[in-house]
């Protein structure tokens, strides 16, 4: 399935190969979480890389708890990408760092705050479609027991 504005249209044929690399640890009480992608996906009937599929792109996430208090950050970086069948026109790759905090306030409630896209990454996600500059969210999370 390939995105072709302003709809999805069925590939008839794709090969996908790649490798993912991915894995965790926690190092004096900090978690830490990466993974890295590398892919090749091919429409078989042109040979051309399918839209909006980097051939590289990876994740770490970090986090830590102090007390009530949890502190995270992640970086999602991505390749360039293909935007149309007949990879002539790419997007940029980018890389982006978001950050949030959370407090429990009791067991199974929690306080939320993220900010995404905390540096001012200038990237597109879409053609033609503006990703915001800085965003947040504040949020409450319930969680039963």
């Amino acid at each position: 399935i390939a995105y072709v504005f302003p709809t999805m249209q069925n590939v008839n044929r794709a090969l996908l190969e790649g490798l993912t690399l991915a894995g965790g640890t926690e190092i004096a009480g900090t978690r830490i979480e990466a993974s890295l992608d590398w892919q090749n996906a091919e429409d078989r009937a042109t040979g051309n890389a399918l839209t909006y599929r980097a051939r590289r792109y990876g994740s770490l996430d970090i986090a830590r708890d102090f007390g009530a208090l949890e502190l995270g950050a992640s970086l999602v970086a991505s390749g360039p990408r293909f935007v149309d069948a007949a990879n002539t026109r790419t997007l940029a790759g980018y890389a982006r760092l978001d950050l949030r905090a959370s407090y429990a306030i009791r067991p199974e409630w929690r306080v939320l705050a993220r900010v995404n896209n905390a540096l001012d990454a200038d990237y597109s996600l879409v053609e033609n479609y503006n990703t915001p500059g800085i965003e947040g969210f504040l949020g409450i999370e319930y969680r039963p027991r």
